[in-house]
């Protein structure tokens, strides 16, 4: 059972753990280009306001900008997870799911007030993880289109 687990978080660390990098980055980076996301669908609203602040001149004059785009070109294009990392995440996701479903069940002792102060943590870094792996797909999408462009100037194709 541990190994099963073990292996969904082994699959799944490469979006994970580069999207947690990208994210500690960019907060410390340029933290006026964020905005607190407290839903799923405040996304889109959060990701035009962190591209716009982050994208003005003011922003990309300053010392981090060369920093932060280095470490986007290497960090976003892993940011997948291979056939290997998938078929060890779908097997321990069944496991997973079912030790998450018996915890829920056993919230029913825990007292309301603090089940709701797990679910808004929970909630939060949902949606802070989802803002954050969209925000690294389109890093690593603008990446892949420089570099597909570069490749084709220089006459080798895609």
């Amino acid at each position: 059972m541990y190994q099963k687990i073990g292996n969904f978080f082994i699959g799944i660390a490469p979006m994970f753990f580069g999207a947690g990098l990208l994210f500690v980055i960019l907060r410390i980076a340029y933290p006026h280009s964020f905005i607190d996301v407290a839903e799923i669908r405040e996304i889109p609203k959060a990701l035009r306001f962190a591209f716009s602040n982050t994208l003005n001149p003011s922003s990309l004059l300053t010392m981090w900008t060369p920093i932060v785009a280095l470490i986007a070109v290497f960090v976003c294009p892993y940011m997948h997870m291979s056939w290997a990392d998938i078929k060890g995440a779908v097997s321990g996701a069944l496991t997973f799911v079912i030790i998450a479903f018996i915890l829920s069940v056993a919230t029913v002792l825990i007292p309301i007030d603090t089940v709701a102060q797990v679910q808004t943590i929970i909630n939060s870094f949902v949606t802070h993880y989802i803002f954050v792996l969209a925000l690294g797909l389109i890093i690593s999408l603008a990446t892949t289109l420089c570099f597909g462009l570069l490749s084709l100037l220089r006459g080798k194709g895609l």
